[in-house]
């Protein structure tokens, strides 16, 4: 039979198609409904809607890396604990405040300096916080008392807290639709990362030399990123479509090309950001429920999440394991974690962020309990770490994902950085509380109990925001 085939008189018109590319079930807002279909002129819709470059996946690359860097700096303290101690001959108190001091600061980085990314710029303030982080580290590496140990920790957790929210918003805002939830998790894998290998590579640098290499091997490899930082990694566009400096159009046209896509000719017309102090923004009408929301299920996960990780090792311990033993079972506790953040990251783009970060709380709060339940050494009890590893590294993966939809681009670094700062400092009141309920002479199994609710009220507060607020 002769082969029948459909002529055209020219190609047909697409360009009006509303459904010239598939839409994923990623691709829906917090409130359910699909995003509307703009122009190809402009160029938010561009990248959301195009297939991710290589300009893009090394991007994405790099702010993995700057992740991994801040884990290092973070914990550094950790490493070097031990020769600080023996060097300068401090209690335990004082190098208990000292390494308090880094989270602290972390939390007031992000909470203060971190809100300035949605006013000046992801770029400034990123580049501005890798400095702040490596001068930290710089006078940890000179210090020769503890107050000045203090001073450099606050400072380089400062950095750190005001770094990584604006380079999560970074990372969401340069991937498109059907990988972003999955990228933004993706990133914060780094940050576990960085402490694996720069656990092993503190332990080189301290069978060879003391502990303040430790800190200025950090110092060096920050201020090294932020140089490497300020020529690879560009504003992000929809920043400068949000706000529209003078040469915006220049700017757009510029990361286009190296993103090997068309220039544009014009700027669609929509409402300029103009907001001088983003933050008050996340108490106005349309966002406040939306902030204690996630703030609130930030914080109560992170109570579970800092239970689990100090005071792990002494669970271990009263059951009848050595130093040693613990420190096996809280190898299978950060093993299980990097696990349970690239299932986030795999699980990201195939269901809903909120059905995933409620998922993973639930099952926090169930590993958490199974956990308490074992009175004696067994290869059960090394499981059931591994196990709360995966379910609260999973959540706090996938919880970073959900802040960079639940807050528009206008507040995106704000509200970020007010849901880790404000969790951060109730991560730091979790082993407090839990110490004096030791004290008290609670058994582990009452306080882990006690503590295992948090992850499970969080998840209680976004199932209900979720099915009675915005009944999705």
């Amino acid at each position: 039979m002769p082969r029948l085939r459909r002529k055209f008189a020219e190609p047909p018109d697409i360009s009006s198609c509303k459904w010239r590319r598939p839409m994923y079930e990623t691709d829906r807002t917090l409130d359910g409904s699909m995003p509307e279909d703009h122009s190809r002129s402009d160029p938010v819709t561009i990248i959301r809607t195009s297939p991710m470059g290589k300009f893009q996946v090394a991007l994405v690359v790099v702010l993995f890396c700057l992740y991994a860097l801040d884990g290092y700096d973070l914990l550094a303290v950790a490493f070097a604990l031990p020769g600080i101690r023996a060097d300068l001959k401090l209690p335990p108190d004082i190098l208990g405040v000292i390494a308090s001091a880094g989270l602290i600061g972390s939390g007031t980085g992000a909470l203060l300096i971190a809100p300035l990314s949605d006013r000046f710029g992801r770029r400034p303030i990123m580049l501005a916080s890798l400095i702040l982080a490596g001068c930290g580290m710089a006078i940890c590496t000179i210090a020769n008392g503890p107050m000045v140990l203090v001073l450099g920790r606050s400072i380089t957790g400062l950095g750190v807290g005001a770094l990584l929210p604006g380079i999560t918003a970074l990372a969401a805002e340069y991937s498109n639709d059907r990988v972003r939830n999955g990228v933004t998790v993706l990133i914060t894998v780094g940050f576990s990362v960085g402490g694996l290998v720069g656990g092993n590579f503190a332990a080189v640098l301290l069978f060879h030399w003391s502990w303040r290499s430790v800190f200025l091997c950090g110092s060096i490899g920050t201020f090294l990123a932020a140089a490497i930082s300020a020529l690879i990694v560009p504003e992000s566009i929809e920043f400068i479509v949000a706000t529209r400096p003078v040469n915006a159009l220049a700017r757009i046209n510029s990361v286009l090309g190296r993103m090997a896509k068309e220039s544009i000719a014009r700027i669609e017309a929509k409402q300029v950001t103009t907001a001088k102090a983003p933050i008050v923004e996340l108490f106005k009408q349309d966002l406040l429920v939306i902030t204690v929301v996630v703030t609130l299920t930030y914080a109560l996960h992170g109570a579970t999440f800092y239970y689990c990780l100090n005071w792990l090792s002494k669970i271990a311990t009263d059951i009848g394991y050595t130093a040693s033993g613990a420190a096996h079972a809280f190898a299978w506790c950060s093993g299980g974690g990097l696990v349970g953040a690239l299932l986030a990251a795999f699980l990201a783009t195939r269901i809903r962020i909120q059905s995933l970060i409620a998922f993973s709380l639930i099952a926090s709060t169930v590993a958490l309990l199974v956990l308490a339940s074992i009175h004696r050494m067994s290869n059960e009890f090394f499981v059931a770490s591994g196990l709360v590893g995966v379910a609260l590294y999973c959540g706090q993966s996938s919880l970073y994902a959900y802040m960079m939809r639940a807050f528009p681009t206008r507040v995106r670094a704000s509200g970020a950085g007010f849901v880790t700062g404000v969790g951060r400092f109730g991560g730091i009141a979790s082993p407090t509380i839990s110490g004096f309920l030791f004290a008290s002479g609670l058994s582990n199994a009452a306080v882990s109990t006690m503590m295992a609710m948090g992850s499970l009220c969080g998840a209680v507060i976004l199932l209900s925001y979720h099915i009675f607020w915005r009944q999705t």
